[in-house]
């Protein structure tokens, strides 16, 4: 933790991009592959299965035939080479649609990686939720995604998997396909400390439910009867997950326990914990695929805002700037 490099990644925020940048190119270009067999890969991409699909609402992992299965089928088990190799400039991938004509001159490529992104990010698809505050309406995000924590089997970690090689891909060829996660999962990627405060960006409610039960003194409830007055029996030693669901906040501890005055930051201090690593196993999933397809130890010299630019692009532009470029006639 005292090293020249931990500090680099420490302060990797005031590192300007200009000095970065070149050295993140420089990888990429290195770890680029031009050919070798099976090169470039061959998608097909049908959009009637998936409607279909999505009309009999399978929206599981293991039932969904969407654009973003259909690819995952077809690519997962072929050599990573596939996501670094280039052609045409900036293709990945050869990508047809099934009964569908069209001659994959980039813009096809470009429209079939844009299904798959879209099918990922979508209400039917439960791989994926929206997160609290979408679900609720309530703070930012609203637009936000999130793994799914009941998605821990093989298959769905798979995907996950599968997710940081679209997402490598994506920053190499700059595609800026738009992964709509929270900083919580950007954060995690590059080695950042997460806090209360990416709870916050993600379930508002929660959080303002642990700030009031925190601070309850400020309120006048300073005992046990007053906290028993406001909270009555009503608290227990659980936690609601991003997906709604109970569960359990200890092993090792009993689950009808009740939250008193004594326990309450006990309480408050173990549901951030849980609810901060909730998504752990599926974020190390990705970093996985990501570091199949891109150099992760180069990314590290970038914060996790720098590395959301980088594989999804900004989401602002100049408004100012597009009009002084934009000539209007009639």
């Amino acid at each position: 933790p005292k090293s020249l490099g931990a500090h680099i990644r420490k302060y990797n925020r005031y590192i300007f991009i200009n000095l970065k940048q070149p050295l993140l190119d420089k990888m990429i270009l290195a770890t680029t592959v031009h050919s070798g067999t099976g090169l470039p890969a061959q998608l097909s991409l049908d959009n009637s299965k998936a409607l279909i699909s999505r009309e009999k609402n399978e929206i599981e992992p293991s039932n969904s035939q969407n654009c973003f299965v259909q690819a995952f089928h077809q690519l997962y088990t072929k050599d990573n080479n596939i996501y670094r190799h280039i052609f045409s400039s900036d293709r990945v991938f050869q990508i047809s649609f099934v009964k569908e004509s069209g001659i994959d001159a980039g813009g096809v490529f470009r429209e079939g990686t844009a299904r798959i992104i879209e099918d990922l990010f979508s209400n039917h698809f439960n791989l994926l939720v929206p997160c609290p505050n979408a679900q609720h309406e309530v703070h930012t995000n609203m637009d936000k995604y999130i793994p799914n924590p009941q998605y821990v089997d093989k298959l769905s970690l798979q995907m996950f998997e599968f997710i940081g090689k679209l997402m490598g891909m994506s920053l190499r060829v700059k595609l800026y396909l738009p992964f709509e996660f929270p900083s919580i999962i950007w954060k995690k990627l590059v080695g950042e400390e997460v806090t209360i405060d990416d709870l916050m960006a993600m379930d508002a409610i929660t959080c303002r439910l642990l700030e009031a039960i925190r601070s309850c003194e400020d309120d006048g409830i300073n005992d046990e009867e007053s906290f028993e007055m406001k909270y009555g029996n009503k608290l227990r030693f659980v936690y609601t997950g991003s997906d709604g669901k109970e569960r359990q906040l200890s092993k090792s501890m009993n689950c009808h326990q009740i939250v008193t005055y004594k326990n309450r930051l006990e309480y408050c201090d173990l549901v951030e914990k849980v609810r901060l690593a909730e998504f752990d196993q599926q974020i190390y999933a990705i970093e996985k695929g990501m570091a199949q397809v891109l150099p992760m130890r180069v990314l590290h010299l970038f914060s996790w805002q720098e590395l959301e630019t980088l594989v999804s692009g900004n989401p602002t532009f100049d408004i100012d700037l597009w009009k002084s470029k934009t000539e209007v006639q009639g």
